[in-house]
């Protein structure tokens, strides 16, 4: 669904129908965090864009179903400078970082020398090929597939 409406932008831009239609979901999917992160207790996913990422569909459909797998979400709708993930994951108490979104290469994300964070860090979204950083695990681009990774990726680092 995503690529499709990526797709069609890409080939006849819509602007305001974009813009329109992520402010919605925003606010949709900004309730539904807001409800479901007071009714669970599950690990907590720091979602964020990728660096330069110019649009949030990737983010906001990631959010919704990392919710409904029972993840606390704090969704970035902005990318997050790499250097201050180290920071936000000990101020938000993050179990994990997820990124989202497929108009930059994967191969483009390497977190910085001495400021990776403490807890995994995933990639979801469309760009295909593995990310440089043996840190970051790629998860995929089917978004419910990359979603039900995330509970093995924390056991396996040690989180959960």
């Amino acid at each position: 669904m995503i690529n499709a409406l990526e797709a069609r932008w890409q080939e006849t831009p819509d602007v305001a129908a974009r813009r329109a239609f992520e402010a919605l979901l925003r606010s949709q999917v900004g309730i539904r965090l807001h409800y479901a992160n007071q009714a669970t207790r599950g690990p907590l996913v720091l979602l964020t864009p990728r660096p330069g990422e110019p649009g949030p569909l990737w983010v906001l459909l990631a959010a919704l179903l990392a919710s409904e797998q029972g993840y606390r979400v704090q969704l970035f709708d902005q990318g997050l400078p790499l250097d201050a993930l180290p920071r936000a994951v000990s101020r938000l108490h993050a179990s994990m970082v997820l990124f989202a979104g497929g108009r930059i290469p994967a191969a483009a994300l390497t977190l910085p020398d001495g400021a990776a964070p403490s807890v995994p860090v995933g990639l979801c979204g469309p760009e295909p090929g593995e990310p440089h950083d043996e840190r970051v695990h790629q998860l995929g681009d089917d978004l419910p597939r990359a979603v039900a990774k995330l509970r093995p990726l924390l056991r396996e680092s040690g989180v959960l």
